[in-house]
């Protein structure tokens, strides 16, 4: 058997030496990267839409203000407080004659208002239209609202109030009221002095 003519290798080139880059150049285009050629667009957040504006709050304050103003008018039935009359007593000077009628005239009489101890609807000055001390009440079963308040002055304003509170029809309060405060009640009934 004959063997198979060998074949004679090609001539080979010495391939040319690795010259060792630093990292970040490896593979990169000579001068390595480059800016991008146009400025990169700033993406916006998307504007949300609005829930509520201007219109939608004024509205609802008007609307609460005007419920609130119904309901705290549902138990007036009338006037605040009941007039009280001051009573002026005096007594005609008697005429005499003879050389003893150059008598003074007696000075008028006044009668001051008495303090009651029973409380009823309206405002009550504690010490001159009723007496300081401790009251009781049964609200009664047909009132819509008893509410009653004391008060530091007979202003009116938030800042008077010492102490209030609205009481369930049925429901028995009691209170104490000082000299010089000032108590408003309206649907609770008659207070009365215990």
């Amino acid at each position: 058997m004959s063997q198979p003519p060998m074949r004679s290798a090609p001539p080979t080139q010495p391939l040319p030496p690795l010259q060792p880059q630093p990292w970040p150049q490896q593979g990169m285009p000579p001068g390595g990267l480059q800016p991008p050629y146009a400025a990169v667009p700033v993406q916006q957040q998307p504007k949300k839409p609005k829930r509520f504006g201007w219109p939608t709050v004024i509205i609802t304050a008007v609307a609460a203000l005007s419920l609130g103003g119904i309901i705290g008018n549902l138990g007036d039935t009338g006037p605040t407080a009941e007039p009280s009359a001051t009573a002026t007593a005096s007594k005609p000077a008697e005429a005499k004659s003879g050389p003893s009628a150059s008598k003074a005239p007696e000075a008028k009489k006044t009668t001051e208002p008495v303090a009651e101890s029973t409380m009823g609807e309206g405002t009550y000055q504690i010490g001159v239209d009723a007496k300081p001390g401790r009251y009781k009440t049964q609200a009664p079963q047909d009132s819509a609202n008893c509410y009653w308040e004391r008060l530091k002055d007979d202003r009116g304003g938030f800042d008077s109030i010492i102490a209030n509170n609205n009481v369930n029809p049925g429901a028995r309060v009691s209170i104490t009221v000082k000299q010089g405060e000032f108590f408003n009640s309206h649907g609770c009934g008659t207070w009365t002095m215990v």
